[in-house]
């Protein structure tokens, strides 16, 4: 399992990481830093000399009692990175799915004689395109199940331009 922080690998956050990491002297620094150099954002992996480079997941859970929170517990998962395909190491993806356990104190409040509401979740899909270096196109696919039964799944799908300079 790789904790954050953990340099070494060894299972562990303590001291001897934050020793290394700062004799690898690239954390705060203008320089690409792979995870055991410090770059501790979330997405170990990637290749060496381009950390932004690879896939990672991620797995969001929470748990309240819901008052005063309108959410009682959730949650949000995924999959994304570069180079899904061989030869497009600069296009991007993600498949992310969200779901939200709507407090009981809310739908109580929103709803009392009409009809309940339930709990909301939906799946969104995302690639994109990198037409040159500089110039990416986006598709983006979300499927949203609304907390009101008497409304159909929301589908929506959106396309964008970017340009990065």
């Amino acid at each position: 399992m790789i904790y954050m922080g953990d340099f070494n690998g060894d299972g562990r956050f303590d001291q001897l990481d934050l020793v290394k990491v700062q004799i690898a002297a690239k954390y705060l620094a203008a320089q690409a830093a792979t995870w055991g150099e410090g770059d501790w954002n979330g997405a170990p992996g990637g290749n060496p000399g381009n950390p932004q480079q690879g896939w990672g997941v991620f797995l969001k859970g929470a748990v309240s009692d819901g008052n005063p929170n309108y959410v009682q517990n959730s949650i949000i998962a995924g999959i994304g990175g570069t180079g899904l395909f061989r030869g497009r190491e600069l296009d991007s993806f993600g498949v992310g799915y969200f779901y939200y356990d709507l407090s009981d104190a809310l739908q109580e409040t929103l709803s009392p004689r009409r009809e309940r509401l339930s709990d909301e979740q939906g799946v969104e899909v995302y690639y994109s395109y990198a037409v040159t270096p500089w110039f990416y196109m986006t598709g983006d696919f979300q499927i949203i199940d609304p907390p009101r039964n008497v409304r159909e799944n929301a589908v929506i799908a959106g396309l964008r331009a970017n340009i990065r300079f």
